[in-house]
């Protein structure tokens, strides 16, 4: 039973209504079902009294008539009377009871129809009399406020109302059920509604087409079928009910409180993107911007900043259900709210987050999404009336819809960031902070080594700060390095993409049949060449590094990029090929767009695997390699590939590399000062001059063998320089082709 008597004054005309219609149907067990609900106890009594009186009186007159007319059928009669006396008696005993009750009445006002109308017409006359319900209850003071944020009329809000009753009161359902209503078919029911609320066909049309107040606000969902399947927000309901927040504003939108620290330079755009940006938003009519790109790489923060810099209330979208699941429903809500109560004068409002409501399209199947069109419709038309100024903010844009895209006044593209603006940030939020315990190097250390956002910085450093069992600075950097390594593979999908660089690493001890130093100045020169955009002649840069495993070719990139400044993104041939047919084309073409666009280094590892000899390989592999080849051709920036077998690769490849550099085994020369590099702290004096034969007289060493050896051994006090010997002729020994020596120690 409903205890809110703004409703049960709702149902109360309802009921008062289908009286007034005289419907052929609806005076069922469904109908007295609702009049038991909303009538007192003794309401109900005071009916069954004057209903079995009437049923009384009606027995005792046709039984005169009987007897007058027929006599010879008089024990037919007084059986049909026993019966009704009988259902009469199952009447007075069930009044209380509201089903049993309503069946009760049904089941003799059809054995009895002439008394209906009579018990009918005393039904209305009591409902009325209870129908001067005056005050304010929960429902109502909800739903005026709901009226005052949405701007709803009379109409709409009544059928805010029924559309509430039909949802949480199984006999409101079940009654207007009867009457021939059906949500899933909304314009079949106009005759329904048209009875309680008097709304013409094209009136409910206005009503809940998807332009209407209560769709476009998400009030009301109308699922995109044939039928037209309508529903109350489940957010929207709570609150009419009573439960959540008071405020429903605060949970529609939020004021940015949080001052904007950065400045212009902190963002990666240019100076004329944020120029047209501030002046679209001053101006007199509402604007539609799009900030799309990678995640943490700024947009919320530059959304802050425009706000500051213009001076304007920045206003954020909420973005959750109570169960912490995206409602779009309730986002709209949030929208058409700011939009009704903001000042469009002197705020920006910001969806953030806004993927799954400006992608509507599926960017590898090219169709339309789930609803994909209703939420195409509504953005569209939002984008065209709306007079606030508006931010979007969303991480992908590959499945916007053409026509949505023609709608945004402007859109910025946030790359990501370079290990220097990655320091920037650093810096920043050490400054903000007020940090000692992190160096200049360390900065640099952490921002080539995690390619995380702002927040994950600023989170790590405050967690770590709220640690008073961390006293040295050594602690403090160490567990920043823990929660970062994990905060960026748990978030972002990440791990580091490569190692750090060794310590030891020393370009002159690499075996290449190229001057590496002349090799590591002509990209510094080609990074300085590109970087104006004057310079068109040469667009790229291609490097393949070729030689058996271990010779340092992924050291010598890592040692490449860190002395021309510039990032590395490293792929492998699990981030490029699907089992989708054609998404792996779309990978390729996507990894070389980002490496151009963001000014990295892009590094193929193990490249046999990319560039497969077409002559022996599948349809797909063929279709691979050809994509590759034209992406090198058209691509502006520096390529990498690393192959220990260059022989496996596509012959037409190799003329698109301008360097090929072959790595080879480390000369005798080589090998002992990598000895001396990686064990000197063993060494006491000078080595020996047999051991110094035995070193150089292992073949096939390469500086990948020093580093398993070495690592072996880094928390070991005091190793025999016979064992590192030996330990370094044993890794030797396991590559295909070589005899393993017979030797102890």
């Amino acid at each position: 039973m409903n205890n809110d008597k703004y409703l049960n004054k709702k149902i109360a005309e309802y009921l008062l209504l289908n009286i007034k219609k005289k419907t052929k149907n609806g005076m069922e067990d469904e109908f007295f079902t609702l009049v038991h609900q909303i009538l007192t106890l003794k309401e109900i009594k005071t009916l069954t009294d004057f209903f079995i009186k009437d049923l009384n009186e009606f027995i005792e007159r046709r039984g005169v008539k009987k007897k007058l007319k027929n006599v010879s059928k008089e024990t037919s009669y007084q059986y049909r009377e026993s019966r009704l006396r009988d259902k009469i008696e199952e009447l007075e005993e069930s009044y209380k009871d509201t089903e049993t009750w309503g069946y009760k009445i049904e089941s003799l006002i059809e054995a009895n129809s002439n008394v209906k109308s009579r018990f009918i017409k005393e039904i209305g006359k009591t409902i009325s009399r209870k129908n001067h319900y005056r005050g304010t209850s929960v429902y109502e003071k909800h739903l005026k406020k709901l009226a005052s944020i949405f701007m709803l009329n009379q109409k709409e809000q009544d059928l805010v109302t029924l559309f509430y009753l039909i949802s949480v009161d199984d006999r409101v359902e079940s009654f207007f059920t009867h009457l021939g209503l059906r949500l899933s078919r909304m314009n079949g029911s106009a005759r329904v509604l048209y009875r309680f609320f008097d709304y013409t066909p094209a009136s409910l049309r206005t009503l809940l087409n998807k332009k209407s107040n209560l769709v476009r606000s998400g009030i009301l969902t109308k699922e995109k079928t044939d039928n037209g399947s309508v529903g109350l927000n489940t957010r929207i309901e709570s609150f009419l009910a009573g439960f959540g927040e008071e405020d429903i504003i605060s949970t529609f939108f939020k004021l940015e409180k949080d001052t904007n620290r950065l400045k212009q330079d902190d963002f990666l755009v240019s100076a004329d993107m944020i120029s047209s940006t501030k002046d679209l938003l001053r101006s007199d009519k509402g604007v539609n911007i799009l900030l799309h790109g990678v995640p943490g790489a700024g947009k919320t923060e530059f959304s802050k900043f425009l706000g500051t810099e213009l001076g304007m209330k920045v206003y954020y979208i909420g973005q959750n259900d109570d169960d912490g699941e995206e409602d779009l429903n309730f986002r709209k809500s949030g929208i058409v709210a700011a939009q009704n109560i903001l000042d469009p004068k002197n705020t920006i409002i910001v969806v953030d987050e806004c993927d799954n409501i400006v992608n509507v399209r599926d960017a590898f199947w090219n169709c339309e999404v789930e609803k994909g069109g209703d939420k195409k419709a509504w953005i569209n038309y939002l984008l065209e009336s709306s007079k606030h100024n508006i931010i979007w903010i969303s991480n992908r844009v590959n499945g916007v819809d053409d026509s949505t895209k023609r709608r945004f006044s402007y859109s910025i593209e946030f790359k990501t960031f370079t290990v220097k603006q990655r320091m920037k940030i650093w810096e920043t939020i050490i400054n903000k902070e007020k940090i000692d315990f992190i160096s200049n190097d360390q900065i640099e250390m952490l921002a080539q080594k995690y390619k995380v956002n702002a927040g994950g910085i600023s989170l790590a450093i405050q967690d770590v700060m709220a640690m008073p069992q961390l006293i040295s600075k050594e602690d403090k950097i160490q567990r920043i390095d823990a929660l970062l390594a994990q905060h960026q593979e748990f978030v972002f999908g990440l791990s580091t993409d490569i190692s750090m660089i060794n310590s030891h690493y020393k370009l002159d001890l690499l075996n290449c049949d190229m001057n590496m130093d002349l090799v590591v100045s002509s990209v510094q020169h080609f990074l300085k060449y590109i970087s104006d955009k004057k310079n068109t002649d040469i667009q790229n840069m291609n490097f393949l590094l070729q030689g058996p495993p271990g010779t340092g070719k992924t050291e010598f990139v890592k040692f490449l990029a860190k002395t021309a400044g510039a990032e590395l993104l490293v792929k492998r041939l699990s981030d490029i090929r699907s089992k989708w047919y054609g998404e792996s084309l779309q990978n390729i073409a996507a990894i070389f767009k980002e490496a151009s666009a963001e000014g990295k280094i892009l590094f193929l590892d193990e490249a046999d695997s990319f560039f497969t000899d077409r002559a022996n390989s599948s349809e797909h592999s063929v279709a691979e390699t050809n994509e590759l080849l034209t992406q090198m051709e058209n691509f502006k920036g520096i390529l990498i590939c690393a192959t220990n077998f260059s022989s496996m690769m596509d012959p037409a490849s190799m003329r698109r590399f301008n360097f090929k550099i072959k790595f080879d085994y480390l000369s005798n020369d080589g090998k002992l000062r990598m000895f001396q590099q990686q064990f000197g702290k063993y060494i006491k004096e000078s080595m020996p001059m047999e051991f110094e034969k035995r070193v150089m007289g292992i073949n096939y060493l390469t500086p990948g063998d020093f580093k398993v050896v070495y690592q072996k051994n880094a928390f070991m006090e005091n190793v025999a320089i016979e064992t590192l010997i030996g330990q370094l002729e044993m890794e030797v020994s396991y590559k295909k082709g070589v005899s393993k020596p017979i030797r102890l120690g």
